[in-house]
């Protein structure tokens, strides 16, 4: 069984201020399942709506349609990608982590996994390093014992050997207590060894998936190979905005499309190819 399915989910939002606006969709018909112990990637650039995604599987958000289905005791935690705001300033970090757990064991063999040294449980959180507070934020969340971990652009910010040993760190995690993570980055390399799949997103979609190599070597999506050729794989906001196709298809990548047609001014279909799936109906070969 599924740790979590999303069927059909669309989110928009409105502004509270000003409710007379019109509701922009930041979702759309997105479909996604997570199985247990799997280490899944999502990427796609600024502003395509994957925090909001990570939002909807963690409870933080409600969808506006679609349904979710999953066991009522699913122990999801969502780790963002400012961290800090878990870690207290002016609180040791033993005690920001006993508020999670009062297991002196539990607490010792996490924080032996994760590389945080015992004197560094009697230091305030105000003098902690970036990578210190994000070990720290993991810590907390895997003494709840999770059965899924999301993380919102973990790898930012680093350099490549921080980056190197976090990817290595959540492959040791999941390994060792079989919790499934999700990952979302901009940043493809950590990602490398590490994903089992990689999930592509573009304006509030799932527009492909598969296993990493055949994404990046090989995307079938035109927008996926037009994300592998961007710079650092990110674009800005405006970039997201120019794609939106002018004329009402259905695709919102069909103004920048090469691949194109009639049909795609009507339905969209999801293709199943082995163990991928692509949604466009002219897709890449």
């Amino acid at each position: 069984m599924n740790i979590i399915s999303l069927i059909n989910i669309g989110y928009s939002f409105k502004h509270p201020l000003l409710p007379w606006r019109k509701q922009k969709p930041i979702l759309k018909e997105l479909n996604l399942d997570i199985t247990p112990n799997s280490i899944i990637g999502i990427i796609g650039e600024s502003g395509c709506g994957k925090t909001t995604l990570a939002k909807i599987i963690t409870g933080v958000l409600n969808p506006t349609s679609g349904s979710i289905e999953k066991k009522e005791d699913t122990n999801i935690q969502l780790l963002f990608q400012n961290s800090e705001d878990l870690i207290h300033p002016f609180r040791k970090v033993k005690n920001i982590l006993s508020d999670v757990s009062q297991s002196d064991e539990d607490t010792a063999k996490i924080c032996s996994l994760l590389g945080i040294e015992s004197k560094l449980l009697n230091q305030k959180g105000i003098s902690l390093s970036g990578g210190e507070r994000q070990r720290v934020g993991i810590a907390r969340i895997l003494l709840n014992k999770p059965d899924l971990m999301i993380l919102d652009e973990p790898f930012s910010a680093q350099d490549p050997d921080s980056r190197r040993n976090l990817s290595m760190l959540l492959k040791k995690i999941n390994q060792k207590y079989g919790t499934a993570l999700l990952i979302i980055s901009h940043n493809l390399e950590p990602l490398r060894n590490l994903v089992s799949n990689i999930f592509v997103m573009y304006d509030g979609k799932i527009v492909e998936q598969g296993a990493f190599e055949k994404i990046v070597y090989k995307p079938l999506h035109p927008y996926t190979q037009f994300l592998m050729k961007a710079e650092e794989y990110k674009l800005t906001r405006n970039d997201l905005i120019r794609s939106n196709s002018p004329d009402g298809s259905n695709c919102s990548f069909y103004g920048l499309c090469k691949n194109k047609s009639e049909a795609c001014k009507g339905e969209i279909k999801c293709q199943r190819l082995d163990d991928r799936c692509v949604v466009c109906n002219n897709y890449l070969i």
